[in-house]
Parts: C-alpha cells; sequence; structure tokens
C-alpha cells in the first residue's frame, strides 16, 4: 500500500471520533507534525488530551512536552508529566525531577527531584544518572557523596554521556571518591574530547602537558588544545598562546601567540590581555601584521584554518 499521510489522517479522525485511543493519539501526532493535515498544535493539544484522559502513557508525556513550551502551560505540564511519571515512563520522570530541581513554577525541591531522577535513572535513563550524579557531587540538596556520584556517573558514562564521562575523569584526576588514576582519568577525558567535549579536549591536553600520562601515537597537548580552541574555548586559546610564545611542544612563533591571546583577550581573560600587551611591545611591525591576518583567517574560516 503507497503511504499516504492524508489518507491516514481520514482513518485516524473516524476511529479518534468514536473513541479510540490509539487512534485519539495518531491524529495528534499528525496535527503536531503537520503530516497529512495542516500543522495544528491546539488539535494536536485537544487529541493528546482526549488520549491521554484515556490513560495513554505516550499522549501524557506529548502532552505534557507541549504544554511545557507555552508560558500559560506549565501547570498543565506537570500535572501531565506527573500522571505520566508515576505510571513508569522514565522520560516524565526526568522531567519532573528538573521541574523541582530548578524551581521551575513549582517551589524548589531537591529531595522531590532526587525521588524521580533515581526513579529514570534505575530504567537506564542516562540524563537522570547524571543529573542525579551531579547532586552527590556537588551536594546539592545532600550531602557531598563521591561514591554515590561515580556510580550514576558511570552508569551515564557507559551509556555514552558525554558530561558525565568528563566528570569521572576529574573525579579520578584529582583522587575524590576515588584512588587517582591519571590513566583512568585520561581515558574518560578522551572519551568525552571524542565527542567533541572542549572541556574533555581541554583536561586530556592538560595532563599530557602535566606529563602525568605517558603520550599515545600522534596525541600531543597542542592537538587537544588546538581542537578544544577551535571551538572557542578560551582556557585552550590561552594555553596555545604560552605554548607558541615560549616556544614549548611548537616552534616558537610571536604572530601564533598573539592570535591566540587575541582571541583569550576578546573572552575577557585578564592575563590574556596582560600578555598580549606584553608580546605587542616585543613584536615587530611585519609579525604584528602577519599576527591580525592570521586573526582574521581564522575567524572567517570558523576556526578550521588556523
Amino acid at each position: 500500500v503507497e503511504q499516504s499521510y492524508e489518507t491516514a489522517a481520514k482513518w485516524y479522525e473516524k476511529a479518534a471520533i468514536s473513541g479510540v485511543s490509539k487512534a485519539q493519539f495518531s491524529l495528534a501526532s499528525l496535527y503536531h507534525d503537520g503530516q497529512g493535515v495542516t500543522q495544528d498544535h491546539g488539535a494536536s493539544i485537544r487529541w493528546f488530551t482526549r488520549s491521554a484522559k484515556q490513560g495513554d502513557l505516550l499522549a501524557q508525556y506529548n502532552l505534557a512536552v507541549m504544554y511545557e513550551t507555552e508560558k500559560q502551560g506549565q501547570k498543565s505540564a506537570l500535572i501531565w508529566y506527573r500522571s505520566a511519571a508515576e505510571a513508569g515512563i522514565a522520560e516524565a520522570q526526568f522531567h519532573l525531577g528538573l521541574i523541582y530541581d530548578r524551581g521551575q513554577d513549582v517551589v524548589l525541591d531537591h529531595d522531590l527531584a532526587r525521588k524521580w531522577y533515581l526513579s529514570a535513572a534505575n530504567k537506564d535513563h542516562p540524563d537522570a544518572q547524571f543529573n542525579l550524579a551531579s547532586m552527590y557531587h556537588a551536594g546539592r540538596g545532600t550531602s557531598v557523596d563521591y561514591e554515590t556520584a561515580i556510580h550514576w556517573y558511570s552508569q551515564a558514562a557507559a551509556h555514552g554521556h558525554a558530561a558525565a564521562q568528563y566528570n569521572l575523569g576529574t573525579l579520578y584526576d584529582s583522587g575524590l571518591g576515588v584512588a587517582q588514576d591519571y590513566n583512568i582519568a585520561a581515558k574518560w577525558y578522551r572519551l568525552a574530547a571524542e565527542q567533541g567535549l572542549p572541556e574533555g579536549q581541554y583536561n586530556l591536553a592538560s595532563l599530557f602537558d602535566r606529563s602525568q600520562i605517558a603520550l599515545q601515537k600522534n596525541d600531543t597537548a597542542i592537538k587537544w588544545y588546538k581542537i578544544a580552541a577551535a571551538q572557542n574555548f578560551e582556557p585552550a586559546q590561552y594555553n596555545l598562546g604560552l605554548k607558541y610564545y615560549e616556544g614549548k611542544g611548537v616552534t616558537q612563533n610571536f604572530s601564533a601567540a598573539h592570535m591566540w591571546w587575541s582571541f583569550s583577550a576578546a573572552s575577557g581573560n585578564k592575563d590574556g590581555v596582560a600578555n598580549l600587551k606584553v608580546l605587542q611591545a616585543q613584536m615587530t611591525v611585519a609579525q604584528l601584521t602577519d599576527a591580525r591576518q592570521r586573526t582574521r583567517n581564522c575567524v572567517q574560516s570558523n576556526f578550521k584554518n588556523c
């Protein structure tokens, strides 16, 4: 049968009007996405509501998400998130945890936030696992508990959660809640770095820079600083300026140092501003001209040609 959203919408509507919950849900989804019908969020909400009132859990969750995006819909969002959460929908439990964690149109309640994060985390929800870990890591609404934080970060990290991988790296790097182990820290930083997290890239570079771990093939502190700097991560830009100024790990190049410290200074780093002034006094007119051209090329190439 040839796919036709228009035909599907007609049949869903007939069944929806007669009270079939799944048809109401499907029709609401078509109105939400504008498939086979003119996009109409009002109609989508009406049909999701009818399905939700019949106990469809995904309809309850979708309804909550739609209400949450509306300025006047927070109370309704809370009602439907709670309904779906109490029925065991992990995504709803996570969102309910977020609402209480942030005090989003409710009284801030870290105990309730932790309760709902835990419910979702036990269902293997990586974001809930990460947020639960971060509460124990920072002592937000509870006492600091590094071991529990490590447990939940590890669960999220195993699902590929980059921020959890990075935070695990910091705990092994500093020896909080675990025996200090730079190699394990590097493992987690690398996983986060390879997913594009600039903090992971920077901290991996720092481990190399501090000679805390052995360099692997094609790995250098400069490489990872550059990758982080290309994402406009200021600490990496500052360190690159320092490397090029001192000629450590790279050939000394005042023009390159000027470029990276210019970016650092533009981000408000006072040391970057001060170093730039000192450096400019040491540079020739030709070097300054080259530095400014490098900076323009870098920006115009979106940090691909720096």
